[in-house]
């Protein structure tokens, strides 16, 4: 309850937050709510 709380506070301040489980690759979490891959995933693939 208080990270929620603590999320949407960040939000109204205009600061853009993901709230994600921890064993799913934050990769794959960030490319669904982007609707791309992030940049700095792209500059570090190999």
């Amino acid at each position: 309850m208080e990270r929620n709380m603590l999320l949407m506070r960040l939000q109204r301040s205009g600061i853009q937050t993901v709230n994600w489980e921890g064993n799913i690759p934050i990769d794959r979490v960030l490319e669904s709510r982007l609707g791309r891959q992030p940049a700095w995933h792209k500059a570090t693939a190999r």
